[in-house]
């Protein structure tokens, strides 16, 4: 939620997200912006902010938002050099979302949301450390139906099992994108990407505008 996480980076997002937050829940998870010093990282400054307990503990948390459908939070933020820009998954979370799901009801759905993508890319610098073992739990674990993510600044759905999700930059002038995703008791979802058309217009309400929308099988 901040470039380079300043308290005043992270008081304007504060104010921008309880906007939201009275209107609907909000669940966020840290990235690579918001450990971006040593400081920030040790401080633990963004959970000053964005208190959750369980995921500043643990490094992962878990919602239910539905009486069908589970939210995973994971935090894979880690320290980084000048040049690198990756997350790590830990065998504490691993361990622990391994054995939410062995206990989940067949008629129950996960959705995994963190920052970083799930595979890796053409940077190294700015992949997910320790990806296989998640990646090779999700793909086997069929009631886990997303895993949403961030880092690249580009919409993108993938079809592996599960869908991967990546969001975007909603602040990004050149490419401001978002996804509405609306889920069903029985597993299934429609997911609708919206672009917003006039960000740097800051006089006039904002415009949305559907481009795509996807459904589940």
């Amino acid at each position: 939620v901040t470039i380079t996480a300043l308290d005043s980076e992270f008081r304007l997002a504060k104010e921008f997200l309880s906007r939201i937050e009275s209107i609907a829940p909000v669940y966020i998870v840290p990235g690579n912006h918001d450990v971006y010093t040593y400081r920030a990282l040790k401080k633990q400054t963004f959970y000053s902010y964005f208190p959750n307990k369980e995921l500043q503990t643990h490094r992962i948390a878990f919602q239910k938002l539905t009486p069908n459908w589970w939210l995973v939070l994971l935090d894979c933020s880690c320290f980084n050099g000048w040049c690198a820009a990756n997350g790590e998954v830990t065998d504490s979370q691993i361990v622990a979302l391994e054995q939410f799901l062995a206990s989940l009801p067949s008629l129950e759905h996960v959705i995994v949301a963190n920052h970083y993508p799930l595979s890796p890319t053409t940077r190294p610098a700015h992949d997910l450390l320790n990806y296989a073992p998640l990646k090779s739990l999700l793909m086997n674990s069929p009631s886990v139906r997303m895993y949403l993510h961030g880092h690249d600044h580009h919409v993108e759905i993938d079809h592996l099992p599960p869908l991967v999700v990546n969001s975007g930059s909603l602040t990004l002038p050149s490419n401001a994108r978002f996804h509405i995703i609306d889920l069903y008791p029985e597993g299934e979802y429609r997911i609708s990407t919206a672009s917003l058309t006039n960000l740097t217009e800051t006089d006039s309400p904002l415009k949305i505008s559907i481009e795509e929308t996807s459904i589940s099988l």
